[in-house]
């Protein structure tokens, strides 16, 4: 499971960077322009 939050998201895709597709390492970005527009989906709340 990865944190997200307070709350867990439970289809986040953690493992190796060469396994995911459309997705970049952090060096890859430059600094101070890290992607900000995020789309979460399937996310699951205990207890709320």
């Amino acid at each position: 499971m990865y944190s997200l939050w307070d709350c867990f998201n439970l289809w986040a895709n953690i493992g190796n960077e060469k396994d995911r597709l459309g997705d970049y390492s952090l060096s890859e970005y430059p600094v101070q322009q890290l992607p900000t527009n995020h789309l979460v989906d399937g996310l699951v709340a205990i207890g709320s």
